[in-house]
């Protein structure tokens, strides 16, 4: 099923030991019933529950799960009869080893493969599950068009994943209703030390993370029917309450007061996300490979021409895809010898990168 995988720089995580850690707002109950009755309009059912039941009356045959990690999600939807049998992929060598060595009797096979890279034989699987690795991969169009030759005419894919601003650079509104709404909460359960992601931080530890998320849902659409979206917003709780060191003791969880202060910023989350003033943050949705496939390909060649020189470029400009993220990395750099240097690069690499962008747009018919 995996043919070779395509020669190309990509950008990857130094380290596994990055994922898999602190708590996201989705482990605190009050906001996991809230997620659950935003995907399946029951607060005690989860969305694999709701898609085993609906989808998978008899189960699937092979499914593809993206970036597997520690291998979870497969051994979960082996073991409620979703799938019969797995093919799993991801960068890290130490996730694969533990997959590997949780897996116990199930068929499951594992592949150590770039996603960036990845290459599939066409319609080789019947169900393809994204969970929380799309928002990680550089070359977004190159892989949904590869997810969808290589699901059955027949097949579904299902998506849960991060879908809000890359890299998590919230525009200017955002980012002031964060801290206004934030600094309204008492003070057991204010996030304390609130502060705008730090990019230069973001792409050290990893560069990954978030790389192109705000595109994810339109790429899908490009190359996929979607049956059904549900979306949860996040705009503003999932910042409040993730990695909020006041929430980690369950005492405070059960506090009268606490849990008002969490369903008032999960209201205000809803009518802003609704209102369009915030973006919406995760979504849950499931897909079928577009009726005419190869005909949309053709026609939106331009655009994986265009991704290649984006990614080209990028790599030679500190892995950064705007001028304002190339500026907050200059004022980053200690070095005044080095910020000369990358403002010189950026004059010199940027006319090169837009006219090249721009010709293959204008010749794209």
């Amino acid at each position: 099923m995996l043919l070779e995988q395509q020669d190309m720089k990509t950008v990857t995580s130094l380290s596994s030991d990055v994922y898999y850690q602190g708590q996201y707002w989705n482990n605190i109950p009050q906001i996991l019933r809230y997620i659950c009755k935003k995907f399946t309009g029951d607060e005690d059912r989860w969305w694999i529950e709701d898609f085993r039941e609906r989808y998978a009356a008899q189960p699937f045959k092979h499914g593809l799960f993206l970036n597997c990690g520690d291998g979870r999600w497969e051994r979960e939807f082996i073991d409620k009869n979703i799938v019969e049998s797995a093919t799993a992929f991801d960068i890290s060598p130490d996730l694969l080893k533990k997959a590997e060595s949780l897996k116990g009797e199930r068929s499951i096979n594992y592949i150590l493969a770039d996603a960036n890279k990845i290459i599939f034989k066409k319609s080789s699987f019947d169900l393809i599950v994204n969970i929380a690795a799309l928002h990680h991969v550089q070359y977004i169009n190159r892989l949904c068009e590869i997810l969808a030759l290589s699901l059955k005419s027949n097949g579904y894919l299902v998506s849960f994943d991060y879908a809000g601003p890359y890299r998590n650079q919230y525009s200017f509104i955002n980012w002031l209703l964060i801290k206004i709404i934030n600094g309204s909460l008492s003070e057991n359960i204010r996030k304390p030390n609130l502060g705008y992601p730090h990019l230069p931080t973001m792409l050290k530890q990893d560069p990954t993370e978030a790389i192109h998320s705000n595109l994810i849902i339109k790429t899908i659409y490009r190359f996929f029917d979607v049956i059904e979206r549900n979306d949860t917003g996040g705009g503003i709780a999932y910042t409040i309450f993730t990695h909020n060191s006041r929430l980690l003791d369950e005492r405070v969880l059960e506090l009268p007061e606490v849990k008002l202060n969490i369903e008032r910023v999960l209201k205000l989350d809803d009518i802003l996300s609704k209102l369009r003033i915030i973006p919406n943050f995760f979504s849950y949705l499931i897909a079928k490979p577009k009726k005419d496939l190869q005909i949309k390909i053709k026609k939106n060649k331009y655009l994986q021409v265009i991704e290649n020189i984006r990614e080209e470029y990028s790599l030679k400009l500190e892995n950064s895809y705007t001028i304002k993220d190339y500026l907050i990395l200059m004022k980053n750099c200690r070095s005044r010898r080095k910020r000369v240097k990358m403002a010189l690069q950026y004059i010199s690499i940027s006319p090169v990168k837009c006219f090249k962008i721009l010709r293959h747009f204008l010749n794209r018919r």
